[in-house]
């Protein structure tokens, strides 16, 4: 239960996509996971996007989403919602997840060719 409070405590960073990748996907897969938590962050957005009338802040609020996302917003359908944004979510990170891996290969890379050129600049200097 303390992971639940944990994870809807950032509900709204979550939203406004202010996590850490690391604390995005623990919040993903708890909210993925646990039926409590998923309907809180349904209710969020029904909170944030279905209850407020002004029609101007909505469609400012929109300009991050896509249209499917938008579309879901204009017909008030928030269970599809959260799915759309946690499959964006989940696809970040792993997206990001991968880069890195990328990133560690190509500085061991990159350590090993300097590591070469020392070895054959010492066997030209002194043979």
């Amino acid at each position: 239960m303390d992971k639940c409070k944990e994870v809807q405590h950032y509900i709204e960073e979550f939203d406004k996509g202010n996590l850490s990748l690391k604390k995005e996907c623990e919040f993903v897969s708890h909210v993925n996971q646990c039926k409590y938590c998923r309907e809180e962050l349904e209710i969020y957005y029904i909170i944030k996007y279905g209850l407020d009338e002004s029609e101007d802040k909505e469609l400012k609020s929109f300009g991050n989403l896509n249209d499917e996302m938008k579309l879901c917003l204009e017909t008030f359908d928030f269970s599809s919602l959260v799915d759309l944004k946690l499959k964006q979510s989940i696809k970040k990170c792993e997206n990001i997840k991968t880069w890195n891996r990328y990133n560690k290969l190509r500085y061991m890379l990159v350590q090993l060719v300097m590591i070469f050129t020392i070895i054959v600049f010492l066997i030209i200097r002194f043979y």
